[in-house]
Formats: structure tokens, C-alpha cells, sequence
């Protein structure tokens, strides 16, 4: 393959391909204790200072503190909602790119995780087909995401249907009130 076509893996140097590896499937594994911390207590660390640093600290602070440093723990709700899917997501994506770099099958174990372990599926006219990967990785190309562009029109569809019928009121308004006549009308 000739050198300007060749894969951002196959131009990085020795030293980076063989230690970003292990760094990623170290980061993955703390993400993962982490989505477990956040989703079962709760409980977070983040750091008390300025507000748009304490913001996005929790996804950075990884090591023990010191005692004196201004890292402080939280145990609030959101960190259930919030926190957890996002630590475990982050730790799913270290942990699968670490994988794929040492040549294992991490994608492929991902897409197992997603998809329950289903190979097949029977759709509605009773036929069985093979399930498609929602993350597929290529050494040269890097990694593609075919799994986002079939749920587009899907999300689109939800978010895009009205909340509220023509015939319901709308929020905030009182619902029509049925007169005798009106009601004797459909009765008859």
C-alpha cells in the first residue's frame, strides 16, 4: 500500500503502537470502576475550583488525592443518570480501541454486547438474517459506525412525531367540555 494511503495506524511510530495500546485498556478498566461507582452509590470525584474545569473533571481524574488536594467526592442523583452510562460508554470505547490495536477482537465483542450475543435475527415476515455490526474496525481505514446511519431515520421519526394530537389540548389548556346535546348527538 503506498505511504499516502496507508492507515493512520500503519503511519504511527513503533513506541506509540505499542504502549497506546495498554494506556487505553488501563483507561478503559478505571472507566469501567468508575460506571460502576456512579451507577450503584452514586458517587463521584470532581475538582472544586473553577466552575467550567469542575464541569468535565470527573472524566479526568483517575489516581487517588491527597488529602489536602481540592478534589472532592459527591454523592448525588444525577450521578446515577448522568455519570454512570457515560463512564461505562467511555470505558467500552477505551477498552474495545485497546483491543483492536493489540490485534484482539474488540469491536467484535462490542457489537456482542450491544446486540445481546444475537447472530440472527427473525424479522417480520419470519425470515432469519444476520445481524450487521453497529462498530466495524479496519486497520487501514480506522473505525466506521454503519450502525448509526440505519438508526437515523429511526430517531429522526421519534423526534420528529408530535407529542400531542390535533384533538388533544394543548398544555396548559382545559380540555373541551362535553354539552348533553353534544353527547346526545353521538349517541344517536
Amino acid at each position: 500500500m503506498p505511504p499516502e494511503t496507508a492507515g493512520f495506524i500503519s503511519q504511527m511510530n513503533p513506541v506509540v503502537l505499542t504502549v497506546l495500546p495498554w494506556l487505553l485498556l488501563a483507561l478503559g478498566g478505571s472507566f469501567i470502576y468508575k460506571s460502576v461507582l456512579a451507577t450503584f452509590w452514586g458517587r463521584t470525584r470532581y475538582w472544586h475550583g473553577f466552575l467550567p474545569i469542575s464541569l468535565v473533571s470527573p472524566l479526568f481524574l483517575h489516581l487517588p488525592s491527597s488529602p489536602r488536594s481540592p478534589v472532592k467526592t459527591t454523592h448525588q442523583w444525577w450521578v446515577h443518570i448522568l455519570l454512570g452510562p457515560l463512564f461505562l460508554f467511555l470505558g467500552l470505547g477505551c477498552l474495545a480501541s485497546g483491543a483492536d490495536l493489540l490485534g484482539w477482537e474488540g469491536t467484535k465483542s462490542v457489537n456482542s454486547l450491544l446486540t445481546l450475543g444475537q447472530d440472527h435475527v427473525v424479522d417480520k415476515n419470519g425470515k432469519s438474517r444476520a445481524v450487521r455490526p453497529l462498530i466495524v474496525f479496519d486497520r487501514d481505514r480506522g473505525y466506521s459506525f454503519p450502525g448509526i446511519h440505519r438508526l437515523r431515520k429511526h430517531f429522526v421519526k421519534v423526534f420528529n412525531q408530535p407529542v400531542f394530537k390535533e384533538e388533544n389540548p394543548q398544555p396548559g389548556q382545559a380540555a373541551p367540555v362535553e354539552t348533553e346535546e353534544e353527547s346526545k348527538d353521538d349517541s344517536e
